[in-house]
């Protein structure tokens, strides 16, 4: 088998840039300059908080935003009590969203605005 029956492209790439050496490496320089100005001309998308979760975490992340609750900060802390069957005006979900109110309290000095969503002003977390 000669050097030149090779069908591979890999090996006939290889062959070509090792013969045209410096064609080869001013392509690649060229080639890595326009990657690099078209990349910055495009520019640069972030992604929200609230669509950077997965799993468990970003499922309860599209409920809130489904809600209509603000982007979350990164010292902000929110408890979902959700049940299939029960609703607000079950006493058994009310009383679950009490018990998580009463875990809560004692620790009221470290939580500023603490809300339940109990309170007629703040209905709208339901």
């Amino acid at each position: 088998m000669t050097a030149t029956s090779h069908t591979n492209l890999a090996a006939r790439m290889g062959r070509w840039s090792a013969s045209h050496r410096k064609v080869a490496i001013f392509g690649w320089l060229a080639f890595v300059i326009s990657a690099v100005a078209i990349g910055t001309g495009v520019g640069q998308r972030t992604i929200e908080q609230q669509n950077s979760n997965v799993g468990q975490a970003g499922r309860a992340d599209q409920v809130l935003k489904r809600a209509g609750f603000a982007e979350a900060g990164a010292l902000t802390e929110i408890v979902v009590v959700q049940d299939r069957r029960a609703t607000i005006s079950d006493a058994k979900f009310r009383g679950a969203i009490d018990a998580v109110v009463a875990a809560v309290a004692p620790y009221g000095a470290s939580y500023h605005n603490l809300r339940s969503p109990l309170n007629r002003a703040n209905r709208s977390q339901i």
